[in-house]
């Protein structure tokens, strides 16, 4: 999950990841507020949301433009719930990782807790969810790079 100034050090990251994703998910949650002005790569974004593999995905919250399904602003954390499947099975089955980049703040804490629901959602106990993710940050799995 990633705010738009990440995207400089998501970028190429993300593109390796989707060019070797044979048993892997890929998932880009990417938030910003307006596409006009805001999303940075768009091009590319593009590009890969079109990657003829199901398990590379690109999915943009626009705040300013897009409602979320409850009404008012979409954040990267209602597109996490909504694809709570797609999360679960990237994490939980495929053993996957998180690398959540961007502003500090509350965003970091809102992504770990949109993730706990979305793991939640598909079969986890709470107190499973917390203790999963925990175990993700032990395995050095779970990466926050965020700035004020």
């Amino acid at each position: 999950a990633g705010a738009g100034a990440a995207l400089p050090s998501q970028g190429p990251w993300l593109e390796a990841q989707a060019a070797a994703a044979q048993d892997a998910d890929v998932l880009l949650f990417y938030g910003c507020r307006r596409a006009d002005s805001d999303l940075l790569y768009a091009g590319d974004w593009a590009r890969l949301a079109q990657h003829q593999d199901p398990s590379v995905a690109v999915l943009v919250a626009l705040s300013q433009e897009r409602q979320s399904a409850a009404g008012g602003k979409q954040y990267v954390t209602h597109l996490i719930q909504q694809h709570s499947r797609r999360v679960h099975r990237a994490l939980v089955l495929r053993g996957g990782g998180v690398w959540v980049s961007g502003r500090g703040g509350r965003m970091p804490r809102d992504v770990r807790a949109a993730i706990a629901a979305a793991l939640v959602a598909e079969g986890l106990q709470p107190a499973e969810a917390e203790a999963f993710l925990a175990q993700l940050v032990k395995d050095k799995k779970y990466i926050v790079e965020a700035w004020a």
